[in-house]
């Protein structure tokens, strides 16, 4: 479906898009992004596996990593958390 909306706009004339919204939506259209040399912008993809590659896909998010990462090093430094666990 992600594939086929970005057909469906690079056939319209745009240059650039502003998406996905999900990491595996944006993977399934980053060959054709860059095949049609058309700028992919997205507000929420933050998938690693699309880190440090030199393509038309720019991210306004850090990675998952970065943020959890960052989230770690903030709880130990600020409340001195060594563990923590979730429960689903």
């Amino acid at each position: 479906m992600a594939v086929q909306a970005d057909r469906e706009l690079i056939a319209a004339g745009v240059t650039a898009i502003i998406g996905h919204m999900t990491s595996s939506m944006t993977l399934a259209a980053l060959s054709l992004i860059n095949e049609q040399r058309v700028l992919m912008i997205s507000p929420t993809t933050s998938t690693e596996e699309l880190a440090g590659i030199d393509d038309f896909f720019f991210r306004v998010l850090s990675t998952n990593k970065t943020e959890t990462d960052n989230l770690a090093d903030h709880t130990f430094h600020t409340r001195g958390l060594r563990e923590v666990a979730a429960y689903r």
